[in-house]
């Protein structure tokens, strides 16, 4: 072969060879893999992740995945290049508890997890009081509780600083005791200067105390109200110098302070069995009745008017409880178990869902987009508008987060309002939504094992939790843990 020859011959194989390099980079940069099995190039799929914490490492199939084939946008970890099909995704951090999941990666799709949250292998609890506590409750706009307790027969109210520990008792009996077992709240006046609290008398009739911080004077309204009972005290969103409550079947507006014009006591409605309170707006359900009344507030006259949307069997109800998002977004309980939600979004049908039996409790996320509802040993959610982000769900769909042999207690959002935090026993645990694959289920906390939670209180902007817990003796203890770790304030 002449040297002509031979030099063509090298020009058309580095040639050639620069075309299929070519083309191999611009396939892989355009997110093709060849696969040698199947002899072709398949377009790749992709994975994005959100954790908390930030930190993480990231395996895939058993292998650390390389650092430099992750990229972080905006917060998020993007994995590329990742052929089609199933793979083990596995997230750690040191001194963290890891998540792992079956991961479907699909053709030139992103598979989204964007609420991964790693609790600690174990947390610092920190313990801020002790004694007979029965319930705490948030100031909403200051580092303060309000903490009911109860040794040697007397009943007393404290206000504990969140910050320095300081406890202040403002209020003591012998002769009422907190009304614990109504699940009615201690309710703080929007100006944190005064506090509604429910009693019960020794015959068990039920009262309303308003205790001024400012003087430490406590009124009994049940007495000023010359009613034989009193309970279900909220204040008025439109005044923070008034408030509601139920005094035999009648809804009244009472406004505690002498004024120069106006009543001091009115009737919003009578024969009502439940209310609650969104916006301006007073919903009721009324004694006998099948459907739900709102009144606009502001005033001291209220004109009813009725729902569209009726709940069968609804004024036969024994002890409903409302609880209201807005006018389209209401759910409701008994202390039977049956709970339904109303949710009338225009378009969506049924306007009616029936959660089922058993329901004890039901909480609507912040959003409104999301309704917590459970039994003794069941927790699910209620999606009431769609979900868009993976996995996606359809407005109206039903989903079982967790079932448990041991009834589990105070379930509650958590900030990101795809986990689920409750109690089961001694434990604090949390729940994630996505059901893909498995759902991950997890111990936050563990206390002693004698020991059982009786109060979660999340506290997201301090990045806290606090938890009442009780020992074998009864002694109770009011402690916090870190959870979750601190994030930016636009993450």
């Amino acid at each position: 072969m002449t040297l002509h020859r031979l030099h063509n011959l090298l020009f058309w194989i580095l040639l050639a060879c620069f075309l299929v390099t070519t083309g191999s980079v611009l396939f892989f940069t355009f997110g093709y893999r060849f696969s040698f099995e199947r002899g072709i190039f398949v377009y790749t799929g992709s994975i994005t992740i959100k954790s908390n914490p930030r930190d993480v490492r990231i395996f895939l199939d058993g292998k650390p995945f390389p650092g430099n084939r992750v990229s972080e946008v905006n917060r998020t970890l993007h994995i590329t290049g990742l052929r089609p099909g199933t793979h083990l995704l596995r997230v750690e951090a040191d001194g963290f508890r890891s998540w792992e999941k079956k991961v479907s990666v699909q053709s030139g799709v992103s598979t989204e997890f964007w609420n991964i949250i790693l609790p600690r292998e174990s947390y610092e609890r920190t313990a801020i009081l002790e004694g007979g506590l029965l319930e705490a409750f948030f100031s909403p706009r200051e580092h303060r509780f309000a903490v009911a307790t109860e040794e040697n027969g007397m009943t007393r109210i404290l206000i504990l600083d969140r910050d320095s520990e300081k406890v202040e008792m403002v209020f003591e009996s012998d002769d009422l005791r907190f009304d614990h077992e109504s699940a009615e709240n201690i309710e703080w006046a929007p100006d944190g200067d005064k506090l509604l609290v429910p009693f019960q008398d020794h015959d068990g009739i039920r009262t309303v105390l308003l205790i001024d911080l400012r003087t430490l004077r406590a009124t009994d309204w049940r007495e000023e109200a010359d009613s034989p009972e009193l309970h279900a005290a909220r204040w008025d969103p439109t005044d923070n110098q008034a408030f509601f409550a139920l005094s035999e079947g009648h809804l009244l507006r009472i406004v505690p302070e002498e004024r120069d014009t106006g009543k001091r006591i009115s009737i919003v409605h009578e024969r009502v069995a439940t209310y609650d309170l969104s916006g301006w707006t007073v919903y009721f359900a009324e004694s006998g009745s099948d459907t739900v009344f709102r009144a606009t507030l502001g005033g001291q006259t209220f004109e009813s008017e009725s729902l569209p949307t009726t709940i069968p069997g609804l004024g036969t109800f024994t002890a409903p409880k409302i609880s209201v998002y807005d006018q389209k977004r209401i759910a409701l309980h008994d202390e039977g178990g049956k709970g339904y939600l109303i949710n009338d979004d225009g378009g969506f049908e049924p306007k009616l869902l029936r959660l089922g039996d058993g329901v004890r409790g039901v909480q609507f996320s912040d959003d409104g987009k999301k309704l917590l509802f459970f039994s003794d040993n069941e927790i699910s959610v209620v999606f009431i508008r769609e979900w868009e982000m993976q996995p996606a769900r359809e407005n109206g769909e039903i989903v079982q987060v967790a079932r448990f042999s041991s009834p589990v207690f105070h379930p509650k959002w958590s900030r990101d309002y795809e986990h689920v935090l409750f109690s089961e026993g001694h434990e604090m645990r949390i729940a994630e939504l996505d059901h893909r694959d498995r759902r991950n289920i997890v111990t936050v906390d563990a206390f002693k094992t004698t020991d059982t939670v009786t109060q979660l209180l999340p506290d997201f902007e301090e990045d806290r939790i606090y938890a009442l817990s009780r020992d074998e003796t009864g002694k109770a203890t009011l402690s916090f843990i870190r959870f979750p770790e601190p994030v930016g304030f636009f993450e």
